[in-house]
């Protein structure tokens, strides 16, 4: 593979290095040892032959998939270790490490990436979201400004330091670029709503026209229908909200959010047994949902219905144990 001048052979020796550090005799029987027919067959072919950076790479995606990261992480950089060339292995590792929490080593994955395939932009956008997420915030405009020096029109690249400077304050140019990423890509839906969501911490009533913008071109673009949904329910247009939450069911009946948010929007209007009836669909969606437990927890209190409220507060508070709402229910029921 050939690299460039100003990354010499002894920073990619001493990557590769780094990732034959990995696996251990141990991990790799461990790595092994799996239920899973697709993952036995690729076993079964990386015992015939061990330098096929692919099986390695395949078995990686496949521990991926089952979100089992330490496994992937060690099939991967096995692979690396064969043929450093591929930049989705990669790719594919720094995200392994993030998903497993290790956040540090997954910026380090992908500054070496980065490193290894210095014009490639979207190891630079990756690069830049792993810093911004490791709030290392002038590293990720330096990044993207490299971006911009290879390709200036870049939409990507105009939203994600629209979003480094939205996280360190800077409103008013974190608009222009989000404004910017829309010029170029008219179907950027999250840019779209981040000007919304901008405009409307300003107290702004143009906030709605960035939303309505976004529908123009996208006009069942979930994303978009969700947060405009939410606005209206902010600004107190509750009818127009659920309106909007009926047509996103409609095009998304599994979405849970809809369903929470639409038992809010009755629980505000004091439709107690239709709020909860949400909750229920939202429930039976995402059983994770915390906060929807919290919630009908509270329209079975409302409601009198004392056990059931008991229950969705305990279960609120094992999915966060930092649910003061709930805790407080509990204490209100007297448990």
């Amino acid at each position: 593979m050939k690299t460039s001048s100003l990354y010499p052979a002894l920073l990619i020796l001493s990557i590769i290095s780094c990732l034959s550090d990995g696996i251990s005799e141990d991990e790799s029987k461990t790595l092994v040892r799996s239920s899973v027919p697709e993952i036995q067959q690729i076993t079964y072919l990386i015992e015939k032959d061990p330098n096929d950076a692919i099986l390695w790479q395949q078995r990686g995606i496949l521990h991926y998939e089952l979100q089992k990261y330490q496994e992937a992480i060690g099939d991967l950089k096995k692979s690396l270790t064969l043929d450093s060339s591929k930049l989705d292995v990669w790719h594919l590792l720094a995200d392994s490490y993030l998903d497993d929490l290790q956040s540090r080593k997954a910026l380090e994955t992908m500054e070496y990436a980065s490193s290894l395939f210095p014009d490639s932009i979207r190891s630079l956008l990756k690069l830049s979201e792993f810093q911004l997420i490791l709030r290392q915030y002038n590293s990720a405009l330096q990044s993207l400004s490299r971006i911009q020096s290879l390709d200036h029109d870049n939409a990507d690249a105009f939203f994600m330091k629209g979003m480094v400077l939205k996280e360190v304050g800077d409103t008013l140019t974190s608009i222009t670029q989000f404004q910017e990423a829309t010029k170029m890509n008219p179907r950027m839906a999250d840019a779209w709503i981040n000007l919304g969501q901008l405009f409307e911490a300003r107290n702004d009533p143009d906030a709605i026209r960035y939303y309505d913008a976004g529908l123009a071109v996208d006009r069942y673009n979930t994303h978009l229908l969700h947060a405009k949904a939410q606005f209206l329910g902010r600004e107190g247009d509750v009818e127009a909200a659920k309106t909007l939450y009926g047509e996103l069911i409609n095009i998304d009946p599994l979405s849970a959010e809809s369903y929470y948010d639409l038992g809010l929007l009755f629980l505000d209007q004091d439709s107690t047994v239709q709020a909860q009836q949400h909750f229920d669909l939202s429930l039976k969606i995402n059983p994770m949902l915390a906060r929807a437990y919290f919630y009908r927890g509270w329209t079975h209190e409302i409601l009198e219905e004392t056990e059931a409220a008991r229950l969705d507060y305990q279960q609120a508070l094992r999915l966060n144990k930092d649910d003061v709402d709930a805790e407080a229910g509990l204490e209100r029921l007297g448990s």
